[in-house]
């Protein structure tokens, strides 16, 4: 679940890096042509912060699964082991 996470960080990062430096390019060419309104971050389409926050909840999602999965594992290993003991 760790490098799920590191993982994660990692890409969701970049791609709010990659947002603010859209933000930026799209500001930047309004600022050339003086018809601005706004900061950087204002200039970014609502979908692709929609898009960004969509990805984190499926993100916490597919940890949550995973950890669920691993401690079902974890106990049908536990009960195959005490059935052997059984014996």
């Amino acid at each position: 679940m760790y490098k799920l996470i590191g993982f994660f960080l990692v890409a969701w990062t970049t791609q709010l890096m990659a947002i603010v430096m859209y933000g930026q390019l799209v500001w930047l060419g309004k600022f050339s042509t003086m018809g601005v309104g706004g900061g950087p971050l204002s200039q970014v389409h609502p979908i692709l912060w929609w898009a960004l926050f969509l990805e984190l909840l499926v993100m916490i999602g597919v940890a949550g699964l995973w950890r669920k999965s691993i401690y079902a594992y974890k106990a049908q290993q536990n009960e195959s082991m005490e059935s052997r003991e059984d014996v």
